[in-house]
């Protein structure tokens, strides 16, 4: 069900004017109304007309007569009432997991907590005609947005296309960590690339973690960005030994440490402290950013789905066929849209947990915690909304895609691991999941896409650092595309080798993947409202909705051709090979795979 908020200015947050959209608004009748505090959702009132608006009471404030079938741009034109009100989108995702909202799940995370939290502006249109630029930047993530504000700030005409709204990716599913901590350790990048490549890898974080503030003082963002302190504590099989091992490798690598008895607030035992780390209000992050790139110059599509990626031509295409023409293409979609194999013997997809709680005001230091677990979890401290209570927010228990099916125990286990440490936690607010794309050697992929055409650039194998590497993929990017050297471009860059980190790992993690294709032979699955079953010899993904109807789709994902599995905390199939993903009726949601899972008959 698709659902548009107003917010009142008399009461709620005033979300700006969106006459500029032209999108046909015959489409909503039919959505229900909920109320709530300021907010005002759109009604369809039978087939005589639209009802927007609205107090809790049932008040109108508008109604038109939809035979004329109205665009979204004269309604808000046209003079209305008493209360003049401001489109603003609820981020919400059936539970079919329709596309066009929130394109990555059902969950919502804390950033789209409906009762008043920012929510990303639903105010660009769709791509209607061909066009061209100098650059067209594929996802509307924080890398993608991040890379169009760098490339119009710098005078390249830039076309954005996102498949849902901004940040309704994995990048709106972060815990929005800002750090140069480095998860995946600063001892292991060390024995891959020497001390030379960790010293290059603390500097090119730390610049990434300096540009984004930059950028937010520059352009004004309210986006709640605060520098903070950092935490690593022992967690797992680590040992005292080994933390300090880390500590020097941090010191080594350039990185202002120190090491600590316990980290405060709770007896976390050895710690090493990582000052001036950040956090980040994501999605206002991106919204003012969006905002900014606009006003630069830089062109913004949503709700355009990219089908195909012909490199010789510079050419996107798009799900209605419509054109982008350039020479340069990023693509900034988590993973590669257009990769078939490359790419994906030297990273693998994982699925991640997070969950946010109510604590007591002012019980919980501002402060970024990490364990060293495997895989490890993490925790962050919001300022509440009132006067009661602050958020804490912990993430973590990641597991390879579609390899999961009980992913309640997932947050339970959270919630149990984040209780132990923080007893005064309370009350549970919002649970989500999102994906993360572990790269072997532990640095993410930033470049010139290996055996594509020249100037099809990718930003990917983030790892659980998405804030800090999906800026600094954007600045890398931007560099390659305006002729500049980059001091960071050759250790990231997607053609380097990555088996030098650790052949044993990349073999096992490589068999681990070509054994998913043994589902073709496995007896059909059932876990929650999604099946596995066979006809023949046909594996056929079902799914009941919640109206009972029954939706069938081949499970043979389109990508590779290994068996999708059923995600009953999002309401997806996943693919346990390379990571694609598709709502629960078949349509893509997370690459590789840009194609629907094909309708199949039983």
């Amino acid at each position: 069900m698709e659902v548009l908020t107003f917010v009142s200015t008399s009461g709620g947050t005033e979300c700006g004017s969106l006459t500029e959209n032209s999108r046909d608004v015959s489409r909503y009748r039919g959505v229900t109304c909920t109320s709530g505090p300021y907010f005002h959702h759109l009604t369809a009132c039978g087939s005589d007309h639209i009802l927007f608006g609205g107090d809790s009471r049932g008040e109108h404030i508008y109604t038109h007569d939809p035979s004329s079938t109205p665009t979204r741009t004269q309604l808000l034109s046209t003079p209305l009432q008493k209360k003049t009100t401001y489109i603003r989108m609820a981020s919400t995702a059936t539970s079919d997991g329709e596309l066009g909202f929130v394109s990555s799940g059902k969950s919502l995370p804390y950033w789209y907590e409906p009762k008043g939290k920012p929510m990303i502006h639903d105010k660009f249109p769709t791509l209607e005609a061909d066009t061209t630029a100098d650059v067209t930047i594929i996802g509307g993530g924080i890398a993608g947005v991040t890379a169009a504000y760098l490339l119009a700030s710098a005078g390249k005409s830039v076309i954005l296309l996102e498949d849902g709204l901004l940040a309704s990716g994995e990048s709106g599913r972060t815990t929005g960590h800002v750090f140069n901590g480095l998860d995946d350790r600063y001892s292991a990048i060390e024995k891959s690339f020497k001390k030379e490549g960790s010293k290059l890898v603390a500097r090119s974080l730390t610049e990434a973690i300096q540009t984004m503030e930059d950028i937010i003082k520059k352009e004004n963002i309210d986006c709640d960005w605060v520098r903070l302190p950092g935490y690593l504590f022992i967690g797992g099989d680590w040992t005292e030994k080994d933390l300090k091992q880390e500590y020097q490798a941090a010191l080594d690598a350039g990185i202002d440490v120190t090491m600590l008895d316990t980290a405060p607030d709770f007896n976390s035992g050895p710690a090493i402290l990582f000052p001036k780390q950040g956090q980040i209000h994501i999605t206002k992050y991106i919204q003012g950013l969006a905002d900014a790139a606009v006003n630069k110059g830089a062109k913004i599509y949503t709700r355009t789905h990219v089908k195909q990626i012909v490199g010789k031509e510079g050419q996107v295409v798009t799900l209605n066929d419509k054109k982008v023409t350039s020479k340069h293409i990023i693509q900034a979609t988590n993973v590669p849209i257009n990769d078939v194999v490359t790419m994906w013997t030297k990273m693998k997809g994982y699925r991640t947990y997070a969950l946010s709680a109510k604590v007591p005001k002012g019980s919980v230091s501002l402060s970024l915690w990490w364990d060293t677990m495997d895989p490890y979890n993490y925790v962050r401290i919001n300022k509440g909304t009132d006067d009661s209570h602050d958020v804490i927010i912990v993430g973590g228990q990641d597991h390879p895609v579609g390899t999961q099916f009980n992913t309640e125990e997932r947050y339970d286990n959270l919630y149990k691991w984040l209780k132990e440490r923080f007893p005064q936690t309370g009350e549970i607010i919002n649970k989500w999941s999102g994906q993360v794309t572990e790269p072997f050697d532990g640095l993410p992929f930033i470049g010139q896409n290996p055996g594509d055409a020249e100037g099809v650039l990718i930003i990917t194998g983030d790892s659980g650092m998405g804030m800090t590497n999906a800026t600094l993929g954007a600045m890398i990017n931007t560099d390659i595309i305006l002729g500049k050297s980059n001091p960071y471009a050759d250790i990231y860059s997607p053609s380097r080798q990555t088996i030098t980190h650790s052949f044993k790992e990349t073999v096992m993690e490589n068999i681990e993947t070509q054994s998913q294709y043994l589902d073709w032979v496995r007896p059909g699955q059932v876990s929650g409202c999604g099946a596995i079953i066979r006809k023949g010899l046909k594996p056929v993904a079902v799914y009941r909705d919640e109206a009972g109807q029954v939706h069938t789709r081949t499970a043979v994902c389109p990508h590779l051709g290994a068996i999708v599995q059923w995600n009953d905390a999002e309401k997806s199939w996943d693919c346990p090979a390379h990571g694609s993903r598709f709502n629960a009726k078949g349509a893509p949601i997370c690459g590789p795979a840009i194609n629907p899972l094909a309708e199949v008959k039983v």
